[in-house]
């Protein structure tokens, strides 16, 4: 997450979507930075963020917001094989969970995390009911949904770029707030793996397929 009151952006970083990339791009044009505790967290939501605009008067319609959306199926191997869950689905950037510890030299195979995945919200409206630091079944986390929508389903954000057209989608969305960057910047935080479509059987293809119709619509990805 970065936010420039000069030049009036909020983006929101989407994770496993360029987002640390284009957090370092943006630095030198922010004014709030993200860090790993709320409110501004590295990975807040909209709702949550606009939460927060509200309570300290910020006008939140004064800003061009935005994201970062990519393929499901790719970026969900991509968060599987940097956060490494292990047999009880904890991931490597936890200690422990519930008294369970993480075992890093046990690690869950693609198909049973996905079977028996959680994703962490700190903020979360299901079922009429805000729920804080809540570990829910499922990716939800992950979804461009979860990222943009308020508790009506509306889109909080102005433009959402594709990772995979980001040198082109970015640069023209920061030229437009009056930012020249030069196109091409490296990548950071990188994960290795196979070929995403070699993870996938029909079942675990169809569980991603249903979390995360709302990216798959907007970015009209296939398989």
């Amino acid at each position: 997450m970065r936010i420039s009151h000069k030049n009036k952006f909020i983006f929101l970083s989407k994770p496993r979507c360029a987002s640390t990339a284009i957090r370092a791009i943006l630095d030198p044009y922010s004014d709030v930075f993200s860090s790993s505790a709320p409110p501004f967290h590295h990975h807040t939501t909209a709702m949550e963020l606009k939460m927060y605009f509200d309570t300290t008067h910020w006008p939140w319609e004064e800003y061009f917001v935005f994201t970062t959306v990519r393929n499901p199926w790719e970026m969900v191997v991509s968060y599987f094989t940097f956060f490494r869950p292990d047999i009880n689905g904890l991931y490597n950037f936890e200690k422990e969970r519930n008294g369970v510890i993480y075992q890093g030299s046990k690690l869950a195979s693609f198909k049973d995390w996905i079977l028996m995945a959680k994703t962490y919200h700190r903020l979360l409206y299901l079922n009429g009911t805000y729920l804080q630091n809540k570990w829910v079944d499922g990716l939800s986390k992950l979804s461009l949904a979860n990222t943009i929508n308020d508790i009506d389903g509306k889109s909080l954000v102005n433009r959402v770029l594709k990772v995979e057209n980001i040198d082109t989608e970015l640069y023209d969305t920061l030229q437009a707030l009056g930012i020249l960057i030069e196109p091409n910047q490296k990548r950071i935080n990188t994960s290795e793996h196979m070929n995403y479509q070699d993870y996938y059987d029909p079942q675990t293809k169809k569980i991603v397929g249903d979390q995360f119709i709302s990216d798959i619509e907007y970015g009209k990805y296939t398989f």
